[in-house]
């Protein structure tokens, strides 16, 4: 499983179509996930991560967050758990 994250102000859609993970993962036999940061804008389509300790202005949990994609994912579908090198 590849969970890749949108860099801020994009969102999972438009990283999803930027980065392909999919289409390698039909062939290499892997999930790929997208998911969205958050955004204090109603309506917005653009995203941010609480990343290195910057105010984003979001009390968002991304840790939290990403921790229990990542359990949902395990329960929900056949990831093997096992680190694969680089």
């Amino acid at each position: 499983m590849v969970i890749s994250l949108h860099p801020s102000f994009s969102n999972a859609d438009n990283h999803m179509n930027a980065a392909k993970w999919q289409l390698l993962g039909d062939t290499a036999n892997f999930i790929s996930v997208y998911p969205n940061g958050t955004s204090n804008q109603q309506g917005s389509t653009n995203f941010s991560w609480n990343a290195y300790n910057l105010s984003t202005g979001s009390s968002a949990d991304d840790v939290g967050f990403l921790n229990a994609l990542l359990d949902s994912m395990i329960t929900n579908y056949a990831v093997d758990t096992g680190v694969v090198p680089i």
